[in-house]
């Protein structure tokens, strides 16, 4: 599996996600856009994400499952009762 970066997610924009609280209750998410910002000295990406409403996020710490991907662990940040968006920044090597 591949870690949770913008190249190895790009394409799965439209495919779906499970999104996994401390205690194991899921949800499942559609991957919808992302975006990259590039600077000097780190890359940095936002990943937006809809989910069903009644869907019980709260902004905190989740797991993100794909199976293409390594499951990781993020703070998301909801914008909206039916959309979570996940920001990633790492310095370049």
């Amino acid at each position: 599996m591949k870690p949770f970066t913008f190249e190895n997610i790009k394409s799965l924009v439209g495919e779906q996600f499970v999104v996994k609280d401390q205690l194991g209750n899921q949800l499942p998410a559609s991957l919808t856009h992302i975006t990259e910002s590039k600077r000097e000295s780190t890359t940095s990406f936002s990943a937006i994400f809809e989910f069903v409403a009644g869907g019980l996020l709260e902004d905190g710490g989740y797991y993100v499952e794909h199976p293409k991907i390594e499951r990781s662990y993020f703070c998301l940040s909801l914008n909206s009762s039916t959309e979570f968006e996940i920001l990633v920044n790492s310095l370049k090597a």
